[in-house]
């Protein structure tokens, strides 16, 4: 059963802001970028088990709040429409963020705001919601035991549930698309549960941002899960999607129920100025303190990367390739094999349907 693809005509689900973007945007070589995430800092008031960015103290030489606002300055001068402040800590401990988000939104730009959910308070989703944000929160179980577990911290769980209902009351999921996307780790701890965690979203007009974690920082492979455990369970939770929401899509990791089109369409600044694809590929195509954004984009190191003809393997034969994905995880090939070009051995498609 697992081997079977959906039949069904495609009715995609939504999908967090700017992470799946379509096929025309992928092809769309008239924008350099359509996305690009940024840092606030390392400090972070957690200790996830599988953090990539094993956050948890400042690290040296991080970009300043007016460094901050000049790389905003040139994203916007790049063409990109969205902006998330994703960490690689926690962005709500940052004096900065009201002021960082007000200053996207005021270039015309949409603001996103992923946070582990610890620290919300009603003031800060109300500003954040009347500035346009979207947010991505963080929901690794609805057991509080096995949350603190993942999470490293005692009691970190129903802070992040009360985080959680706040932004839910404060008019995140009372929009069409959500404006509330969830983020779970899939591990061996929480691996039975994920499909009731699924459920739990899709009810609430939550976007699942459920993933495979690339085994990078604190993340190990000690916890991770195998490759035929993840395909079954995207193929169960896509019977769920098809049964019970109207659903239908292509099971591909990392992510369950979307798929990943950042390697095209995005790309990653760090705390202290490097660019990346994403926020797990460690590999710097520049930084922003040295070369303007714009000449970084340029490269012909980018340019080789986000061109999807150079990939080798079996996602080179995919017919999703370029369609409905980019070739799986960029992430996990560089981790894994030190080829960025290289195929993701984690999909099960092999290159074909």
């Amino acid at each position: 059963m697992h081997e079977e693809q959906p039949n069904a005509p495609f009715q995609l689900p939504p999908s967090p802001t700017g992470c799946a973007l379509s096929k025309g945007e992928i092809d769309n070589h008239s924008i350099l970028v359509h996305r690009v995430g940024i840092e606030t800092g390392n400090t972070c008031n957690l200790r996830c088990i599988y953090c990539f960015a094993n956050s948890g103290k400042a690290l040296p030489g991080e970009l300043n709040s007016s460094e901050l606002f000049q790389v905003i300055d040139q994203i916007s001068e790049v063409g990109a429409k969205i902006i998330p402040i994703i960490g690689g800590g926690e962005p709500t401990l940052s004096k900065h963020l009201l002021d960082l988000v007000a200053y996207i939104s005021s270039k015309g730009l949409i603001p996103g705001v992923f946070t582990n959910c610890t620290v919300i308070t009603k003031e800060l989703a109300r500003r954040l919601f009347d500035m346009g944000t979207y947010v991505v929160g963080k929901l690794n179980s609805l057991d509080h035991n096995l949350e603190d577990l993942m999470t490293g911290v005692k009691g970190a769980s129903k802070r992040i549930k009360q985080g959680i209902d706040i932004l839910m009351t404060s008019g995140f999921t009372g929009v069409t698309p959500s404006k509330l996307s969830l983020n779970t780790i899939i591990c061996k701890y929480n691996y039975y549960e994920i499909p009731a965690i699924f459920r739990w979203m899709r009810d609430r007009n939550i976007i699942p941002y459920i993933q495979i974690p690339v085994l990078i920082g604190r993340m190990k492979s000690a916890i991770a899960i195998s490759n035929q455990q993840a395909k079954t369970l995207f193929y169960n939770i896509l019977k769920i999607d098809q049964e019970n929401y109207g659903y239908n899509w292509v099971p591909t990791p990392p992510n369950v129920s979307w798929p990943c089109t950042q390697r095209t369409t995005s790309c990653y600044i760090t705390s202290t100025g490097d660019v990346q694809l994403c926020n797990s590929t460690n590999i710097s195509l520049g930084n922003v303190r040295k070369q303007r954004l714009r000449d970084i984009l340029l490269s012909s190191q980018m340019k080789a990367i986000k061109d999807l003809t150079r990939i080798r393997g079996n996602c080179a034969k995919c017919p999703y390739l370029g369609v409905y994905c980019c070739g799986g995880c960029t992430a996990n090939s560089f981790n894994s094999t030190g080829d960025v070009f290289a195929s993701d051995e984690r999909c099960w498609h092999q290159g074909g349907v």
